[in-house]
């Protein structure tokens, strides 16, 4: 069973009336270690229009536009040449789906709760997976599990301990069972019908625009959207087995391994791993800030 430990919210990222950070309001901390207070981090402006932060406007942008992009073919006529051109344009977009949606789980986009939800089915079409099976099987699993390898519902040895095709077991397997245990883990939230309600409506919703979609073209859905969804997922896991894997987990400061440098300020510092798992719902813009207020505490041998 999942221990849930809830831990104070981030206050420096909340404004009043503002959306929850992620699901019901709660951020879980790490089963092993309590949270050490935290030094003092810069305040978000008041207000960047609709956006919570303004960073998140181009990343938005560039989802949006590879989404569109992916859907334009079954909108307007198009050669298989102009297609094929269009595609690895879309595709690089939209690689910045998965990660994009892994911080709006912890911390919505948008101030406003009707836009997040629009946005949720961007991200869908982006990357393949619902926000609310980021939420629990992400922010309310891995986040409370990490330290464990084999008990994390992300963890590298849940699979398998040992082995050359460790991490391709972990990356196929990991997102084949990733629903599931997202579904278990509603299961033990405050308001498990409601929170299933949710899920169930995301991937309904899913379901219904893929089939849509194979309706009309199937080749054309099966190229455009079906398998670079499969491809974006499996990125996932595949990152993020080397992002633990190596990582002793005795507490939050040797829980995961950083990555520093400009592919990591591309991909929005996701990268600054130890920082995320120290809390949670910062902002993705603040966290090398973090990292460089805790990198004493983290082993060397963690920071790449």
């Amino acid at each position: 069973m999942v221990v849930l430990v809830a831990i104070e919210r981030n206050s420096p990222v909340q404004t009043a009336g503002s959306p929850p950070p992620g699901p019901e309001s709660a951020i879980l901390a790490p089963t092993k270690a309590a949270p050490a207070a935290l030094p003092d981090l810069p305040k978000r402006p008041e207000s960047w229009g609709p956006f919570l932060y303004k960073e998140d406007r181009l990343p938005t942008a560039v989802v949006a536009a590879g989404v569109a992009l992916s859907l334009a073919p079954f909108l307007v006529p198009m050669s298989a040449g102009t297609i094929a051109c269009l595609l690895p344009v879309a595709l690089a977009a939209r690689v910045m789906a998965p990660v994009h949606q892994h911080h709006h789980a912890h911390l919505k986009v948008f101030t406003n709760r009707w836009l997040n939800k629009l946005y949720d089915t961007v991200l869908m079409l982006g990357g393949g997976n619902v926000t609310t099976g980021w939420e629990m099987q992400h922010c309310r699993g891995h986040h409370t599990q990490y330290l464990d390898h084999e008990k994390d519902v992300a963890g590298s040895m849940r699979f398998t301990k040992s082995g050359p095709f460790r991490r391709i077991i972990y990356t196929v397997l990991g997102d084949a069972s990733s629903l599931r245990d997202a579904w278990k883990i509603a299961g033990q939230s405050r308001d498990p019908g409601k929170v299933r309600r949710r899920l169930a409506g995301e991937v309904a919703l899913q379901v219904a625009v893929n089939g849509a979609l194979l309706a009309i073209n199937p080749p054309l859905a099966l190229a455009t959207i079906i398998l670079p969804n499969v491809l974006l997922r499996w990125m996932v896991f595949w990152k993020s087995f080397d992002q633990h894997d190596a990582a002793p987990g005795n507490d939050v400061y040797d829980g995961s391994v950083n990555v520093s440098g400009r592919i990591q300020e591309l991909f929005l510092n996701v990268g600054h791993h130890t920082a995320h798992h120290k809390k949670p719902t910062l902002h993705w813009s603040r966290l090398p800030e973090l990292t460089d207020q805790i990198k004493d505490k983290i082993p060397t041998v963690l920071m790449r």
